[in-house]
């Protein structure tokens, strides 16, 4: 008996055994055959991710598809045909159509490359004689004008430019640029069949930002030029009219501005300054005539000296023989003289009947709230002798 219990107790255990068994069998074989599926291997899954990335770009790409009809003059059409995230600027004469120009859409790519391709076509317009296509072109910090000869398909872009226009008879073609971000200010004037540049804006006329205007009138043949200085504190502004007379080829230039004016007789001379600077007007002491804020004017007696003479010892006392000053010719009002500068000092000095003016400033100074230098070069083009 106890061996017959023994045994039943063994078969017992025994088909315990194999119900585990066959229980743990089926988990791992489902498990194996359903559930494996979920795992991924890495690169698939990378490989999932620019698949999905490409069916986004394709998916944008179809819905950005489309022709937009920009000109419309007898059998001449300028379209931009957008397909792929590419657009192009078509000139279509006679149904025969031919690219200008073209570039990306949107920056959809994530490509650092691709974010310079991108660009906006704007201002699209015919010249008067319908010869040339003027468009606008611009993208991620940047923007031109250019200017295309339909006939010969020629091209001539403008960087930075906001005008470009050509004379009723097409012969002249003006520009003007005033782009802070870039950095490129003009005015100029071209020869429209050959591009050569005849008249170029100084750029003592528009300093800092460039011109703000141009145009031209018909009536007297000139080109305009209309040159705003930003470069005087609170936004104040002189005003430069530069006026190119297309027939006889002269300038003339007028000056317009909302600065003050400080006049000396007893010393002989005027200048100009912004309002803002008005506070800081002192009166000076010595041989210190008048001093705006940082800017100092003073008279000395040349005497005996010569100017010459009277400058080499200036130097010397401005430490030029150890740091190698040269001073600079300059013209103040028709008179020359010289412009020092050394480490953050700079010191014009100007001889009229044995008396040597002398206008200076740091290179580091505010000016009444402004860049100095901006402000001390504009104050010199106003100084004036009365007599």
């Amino acid at each position: 008996m106890p061996f017959i219990t023994q045994g039943k107790a063994n078969i017992k255990y025994l088909l315990i055994v194999i119900l585990v068994a066959a229980i743990s069998g089926s988990f791992i074989f489902v498990y194996w055959n359903g559930y494996r599926k979920e795992i991924v291997n890495l690169n698939n899954f990378s490989e999932i991710k620019n698949q999905q990335r490409k069916n986004e770009i394709k998916n944008q790409e179809k819905e950005m598809a489309k022709i937009e009809e920009k000109i419309s003059d007898g059998n001449l059409r300028v379209v931009i045909k957008i397909s792929n995230n590419q657009q192009s600027l078509i000139l279509a004469e006679n149904e025969k159509e031919k690219i200008i120009d073209s570039c990306l859409v949107k920056y959809i790519t994530k490509k650092i490359e691709d974010l310079a391709k991108v660009c906006t076509y704007n201002d699209l317009s015919l010249s008067p004689q319908k010869n040339y296509l003027i468009y606008g072109k611009s993208g991620f910090e940047w923007g031109s004008i250019s200017l295309y000869n339909i006939k010969t398909g020629e091209k001539k872009e403008f960087p930075s430019a906001h005008i470009v226009r050509l004379t009723e008879d097409e012969k002249y073609l003006f520009a003007c640029a005033g782009d802070d971000f870039a950095g490129e200010y003009y005015g100029k004037i071209y020869n429209t069949k050959s591009l050569e540049e005849i008249y170029s804006v100084p750029e003592e006329y528009f300093n800092a930002h460039g011109i703000g205007e141009c145009s031209y009138d018909k009536n007297s043949n000139v080109i305009i030029f209309n040159s705003i200085d930003f470069s005087v504190p609170t936004r104040e502004t002189m005003r430069h009219i530069i006026e190119y007379d297309l027939g006889t080829k002269k300038v003339e230039i007028t000056t317009y501005s909302d600065w003050k004016t400080y006049r000396n007789a007893n010393y002989g001379f005027e200048l100009k300054y912004p309002t803002a600077c008005e506070n800081f007007l002192k009166t000076g002491e010595g041989n210190e005539i008048v001093s705006i804020n940082t800017i100092k004017f003073s008279i000395l007696n040349l005497e005996d000296a010569s100017f010459s003479d009277f400058m080499d010892k200036a130097i010397k006392e401005s430490g030029g023989d150890t740091y190698n000053i040269a001073p600079k010719n300059i013209s103040i009002d028709g008179r020359d003289g010289f412009d020092l500068r050394w480490d953050d000092s700079r010191v014009i000095y100007i001889e009229k009947n044995k008396k040597i003016y002398k206008i200076s400033a740091g290179y580091g100074d505010l000016i009444c709230g402004a860049i100095g230098m901006d402000v001390f070069d504009t104050i010199l083009s106003t100084f004036k002798f009365l007599n």
